[in-house]
């Protein structure tokens, strides 16, 4: 009988082994590659979840907001304006009355001033009525005129700014109130400027003002806070980016590109 060679032998273990182990090697691959897949697949369903939940719950806050400021609007505001028409009535032919009328019809006005400015802060008429640009142009005014900084706004692309749609309008409309907002009440600015171009296929609006800025943020600290966080997720919603000023740089600035 033919002896075998124990080399022989040894050299068919060798490759079961290599085999055995090259298969077990590629099993455990093959695991972890399907177990990071369904992962993956989670983590973007959450995401997309997320994005689905912020966007409903921002499109029932729009819907009570646009009823609340027309009740402010219609009710409150006419109610407001026929007691004014009462006081011009009792002014007549009573000259005795007339500091009286004058303070109580002053107090009168400054109200309806509070409920118009609400209303609008609400539900934006002119955004509906005239378009993004006058809308933008209003609320640049108002925050001028109250003297609680000073606003230059400067649109080198208004074709492009009416091509927005409602919904997307509104989003950049209500992240504008958001950055004015944070301005006057936390940045101790005097000056702010606001300034829409094209850039290529993308609408680019540039905010900047001379305040004290966000400061330096450490690695690992969340999102600024809940204003910058509602300003993330409106402009995720119309698929804008947006890119934060440098916090070694005075003031505080953000750019934000909407595409088409």
């Amino acid at each position: 009988m033919p002896q075998v060679n124990n080399t022989d032998n040894i050299y068919v273990l060798l490759l079961i082994g290599m085999a055995g182990m090259f298969l077990l090697a590629s099993a455990v691959v093959l695991f972890y590659v399907r177990n990071q897949k369904r992962l993956q697949r989670q983590k973007e369903e959450q995401i997309r979840y997320q994005k689905e939940l912020t966007y409903a719950v921002i499109q029932s806050q729009e819907a009570e907001r646009k009823r609340i400021g027309r009740d402010l609007h219609d009710d409150v505001g006419s109610a407001l304006s026929n007691l004014k028409l009462y006081t011009i009535q009792l002014q007549e032919g009573r000259p005795e009355a007339f500091a009286t009328y004058k303070a109580f019809r002053t107090q009168v006005d400054v109200i309806i001033d509070k409920v118009r400015s609400i209303s609008h802060m609400l539900s934006p008429a002119e955004l509906e009525m005239f378009g993004l640009e006058e809308s933008i142009e209003e609320l640049c005014l108002v925050i001028h005129q109250s003297g609680a900084v000073e606003v230059t706004f400067d649109n080198r692309a208004p074709a492009e700014m009416k091509r927005l749609s409602y919904e997307r309008a509104l989003s950049l409309y209500r992240v504008l109130q958001e950055l004015f907002a944070n301005t006057v009440k936390h940045a101790g600015a005097g000056k702010v400027s606001l300034t829409f171009y094209q850039e290529g296929n993308e609408l680019v609006c540039v905010y900047k003002d001379n305040g004290r800025g966000l400061g330096k943020k450490t690695p690992g600290q969340p999102s600024w806070g809940i204003g910058m966080r509602n300003i993330e997720s409106r402009l995720g919603m119309i698929r804008a980016t947006y890119q934060l000023q440098d916090p070694s740089e005075q003031g505080f600035g953000i750019q934000i590109n909407i595409p088409d």
